[in-house]
């Protein structure tokens, strides 16, 4: 936001003008990527997760449509969107803001401790929706799919990890290890 205030009695905000396409939108014109494109974009959402980490901001809504992919010249930026139900927490991870059992966010992207509408999210719930991503990219589809919110909650709390090179075969074996730690149910098990 470059500048806000109030015109007429009409309230405004002055945002950068982006170009280009969001995550989700070029994933439903690709179906999938390669690793090594999704990882250019994976490290670049992670450095503006750092920094919101840094601040004592958890996003709580990283998904596809929230991940827009700017054309800058000839090279393309990530900008990291809508954090309209970020949590603000202080150094010991907690915050009074938010309610325990409200549910924020885009189902198919939270973590467990999200889902189950945990008051103490952290950091480790936007990696792990980072994760989700990055399994979506890769193989073309979501991890955690359901007929309902409901279907998708239980998935992402107790059905078994799925294997992304049950999927897609010519990844590196390590891959699969990545997504075990990435996607462990337990936040101190994560990265």
């Amino acid at each position: 936001v470059y500048d806000y205030g109030v015109q007429d009695g009409t309230p405004y905000i002055v945002m950068e003008l982006l170009e280009g396409e969001n995550l989700g939108q070029r994933l439903a014109r690709v179906g999938r990527m390669g690793l090594a494109e999704s990882v250019v974009i994976l490290l670049q959402v992670c450095r503006g997760l750092k920094a919101a980490h840094a601040a004592g901001l958890v996003h709580r809504d990283i998904k596809p449509g929230n991940i827009f992919l700017a054309r800058r010249d000839d090279q393309e930026v990530v900008k990291l969107l809508d954090f309209g139900v970020v949590k603000a927490v202080d150094r010991r991870g907690e915050s009074e803001a938010t309610a325990s059992g409200i549910l924020l966010g885009t189902p198919q992207y939270m973590s467990p401790e999200q889902a189950r509408g945990n008051k103490t999210v952290d950091h480790r719930s936007d990696l792990w929706s980072v994760a989700v991503i990055l399994f979506r990219m890769l193989s073309g589809v979501n991890p955690f799919r359901g007929d309902s919110v409901g279907d998708v909650v239980l998935k992402i709390c107790s059905d078994e990890l799925p294997r992304i090179r049950d999927q897609i075969p010519e990844l590196p074996a390590d891959v699969d290890d990545f997504f075990l730690t990435a996607l462990a149910r337990s936040p101190e098990e994560r990265f």
